[in-house]
């Protein structure tokens, strides 16, 4: 599998548990907040492993969201992507993490 396709099953995934934790916030009741933290926190990591790729970061084998933003925001100071533009890369393939965690401050 070469590189793009990587980024591209990541995204998947992570929106893949994206819409299980908003599907599950909208139809189940009592809302399960446990699964749909775990959803939650899948998703974040998954979105940070692919961003970390498209910037040719090294993969980590972690689901420490600290460890992989940090990698993420490191690898941004060392690109022409600053301050409030560190997402844009992702947002040209019509994702967007800022986007995902505003919809997630419903809960």
């Amino acid at each position: 599998m070469n590189l793009s396709n990587s980024i591209t099953e990541w995204i998947r995934f992570s929106d893949m548990d994206y819409d299980v934790a908003r599907r599950m916030a909208k139809e189940f009741y009592p809302v399960p907040l446990e699964v749909i933290c775990y959803h939650c926190q899948q998703s974040a990591e998954k979105i940070l492993k692919a961003y970390a790729l498209e910037k040719e970061e090294p993969l980590i084998k972690t689901h420490n969201l600290d460890v992989l933003l940090n990698q993420c925001l490191n690898s941004v100071s060392h690109s022409k992507w600053r301050c409030k533009y560190h997402i844009m890369p992702l947002q040209t393939r019509q994702h967007s993490l800022a986007r995902k965690l505003q919809d997630f401050s419903l809960f």
